[in-house]
């Protein structure tokens, strides 16, 4: 039993050394304020906006793997939700409300001034974009 403790506490370690080191800015990394919290964004490739909502727990470097095919063909958004990676913490007293999360992604698409967009959510960043399925859908062209 010592031994699994010592052997998940050093794969622990692990994952959480190569989730700091992927915490230092990218070169096309860019912070924005919404609604009093920054927001980080990298951006990359040309034409229809796609944006990537990763998982809880997870952060933007999640999508790096992908970011250069898509990039080919988007302008790849990929995204810190708020309270991950290098974006503010937003005010989770009771819960982590993916309804108030989604008024930061509305915000950077709003900044953005994006009026269609394709949406990529993996896991809970599914959730997030199940949710801004009911908000106003005018600017939302595909959901994946």
């Amino acid at each position: 039993m010592r031994n699994l403790r010592i052997y998940i506490l050093l794969l622990l370690t692990i994952f959480s050394i190569g989730e700091l080191t992927a915490q230092a800015s990218e070169p096309n990394g860019k912070i924005v304020t919404i609604k009093g919290l920054k927001i980080y964004y990298e951006e990359s490739g040309n034409g229809m906006p796609l944006i990537l909502l990763h998982p809880f727990g997870a952060t933007s470097s999640l999508w790096k793997a992908f970011t250069p095919e898509l990039s080919k063909h988007y302008r790849v958004i990929s995204v810190d939700l708020p309270g991950h990676g290098r974006s503010d913490y937003m005010d989770t007293t009771n819960v982590y409300l993916h309804k108030r999360a989604t008024e930061y992604i509305l915000g950077l698409i709003d900044f953005l001034k994006l009026d269609s967009v394709n949406l990529i959510g993996a896991s809970a960043g599914g959730l997030l974009h199940s949710t801004l399925q009911l908000c106003d859908l005018s600017w939302q062209r595909t959901l994946l």
